[in-house]
């Protein structure tokens, strides 16, 4: 088998497991079992410019749909295009508020791409890398390991695919979720320009980012706007784009995919319409998962009895779901309401800490152990 050929077929295999990888999701708070197809869930719609953010922050309801509808996207296939000067970037970052949708855009990119449907012809291997994930490697590693770890391929052809020297392989690299890392080195790192030299997770990061590592690959990296003074001290000369969520057409799609009736989408859509805060939320797309969720359950009753129609009814409802069907130890009332003081606490020490994920240790310093509340602690901020 010739070189081109060997790296023919290596891209094939890898696109094939990728897709296998990140065509199905499980959604936020459900079991293993209730995986579904992103294609079927996921709405094609693209980030937002950053232009006219802080009038975007003033605004709520119709007013709020209709600048958003006034704006130009710039989808996902356009954020490597050429700028006015004919410069293409480097560093894409996509920047968002929680819950609004920078994952699922990322695994989304990684699926069409492996699908062949993005990036076709501007990048040969798309990698995924999740600093969720990395925050739990023990240990020293190196940046073939740190990449091995979530794609299917061999070191020994991530290696090659790497330091291929025979041409050029366009490489773009995901870097999903800055704002979650827990850096634990103190002051700026010596770089680690060696793909396959073990040594700090963090400092694998740094040197990639700062370009000090695989200087001619792309990247696109995902945070949250709290993050983005940190990560600019790595970074220079980025494409900043927002993602600013579900427009009222995304919405639209949105709950028609998610309950696969039309009768009963167009009755929750009209019951969201009617207000402008609790619609304008949808466009957060985790909100309006919690919407359509917490909506299952109550569009069989008759108007007048449906509680769905604040943002606090939601939310508390929700919640209600959270205990009574996702936690192992059963829906006692005496027992929730126990629970629920304890994830509150929890909550609390995240607002007041800027802590967004909780490990055992956190659960246990507030009395509350897996049993009782997974997976309903992923959403108790």
């Amino acid at each position: 088998m010739t070189h081109d050929n060997r790296y023919s077929e290596i891209g094939k295999e890898y696109r094939e497991s990728a897709k296998e990888t990140f065509q199905r999701f499980n959604e936020y708070n459900s079991h293993m079992e209730e995986d579904v197809p992103l294609q079927k869930r996921f709405p094609k719609y693209g980030p937002q410019n950053k232009e006219g953010k802080d009038e975007d922050i003033r605004s709520s309801g119709r007013r709020h749909l209709q600048l958003m509808e006034k704006r130009s996207p710039t989808t996902i296939p356009a954020l490597f295009d050429p700028d006015e000067d004919g410069s293409i970037p480097k560093i894409v970052v996509l920047e968002g508020a929680a819950g609004i949708g920078k994952t699922m855009t990322s695994k989304k990119i990684m699926l069409d791409w492996a699908s062949e449907d993005l990036y076709r012809d501007k990048f040969d291997f798309v990698f995924y890398l999740s600093c969720r994930e990395i925050n739990t490697i023990p240990g020293d590693i190196s940046l073939v390991g740190l990449l091995s770890r979530s794609c299917r391929l061999s070191s020994g052809d991530l290696v090659s695919i790497l330091e291929d020297p025979g041409s050029q392989r366009k490489l773009l690299i995901i870097v999903d979720g800055f704002d979650e890392l827990r850096w634990t080195l103190e002051g700026k790192s010596e770089g680690c320009p060696d793909i396959s030299m073990e040594t700090h997770k963090e400092i694998i990061l740094q040197s990639l980012l700062r370009r000090q590592v695989l200087p001619e690959s792309s990247l696109i990296i995902t945070t949250r706007s709290l993050a983005m003074e940190k990560l600019n001290t790595f970074i220079d000369d980025s494409r900043n784009v927002e993602i600013q969520g579900f427009t009222r057409e995304d919405r639209e799609e949105y709950v028609h995919k998610f309950y696969g009736n039309k009768e009963d989408a167009d009755k929750v859509l009209r019951i969201i319409k009617e207000d402008d805060v609790v619609y304008t939320m949808c466009a957060v797309p985790i909100t309006c998962w919690i919407v359509c969720t917490v909506m299952k359950q109550e569009i069989r009753k008759d108007l007048a009895l449906i509680r769905c129609h604040t943002t606090t009814s939601i939310y508390l409802l929700y919640l209600e779901i959270l205990l009574t069907h996702h936690s192992k130890t059963g829906p006692s009332v005496p027992r929730k309401q126990t629970c629920l003081k304890k994830l509150c606490a929890l909550a609390n020490q995240g607002v007041l800490t800027q802590q967004i994920l909780f490990e055992k240790k956190d659960l246990e310093r507030h009395g509350l152990s897996l049993d009782e509340v997974e997976p309903a602690t992923a959403s108790s901020t």
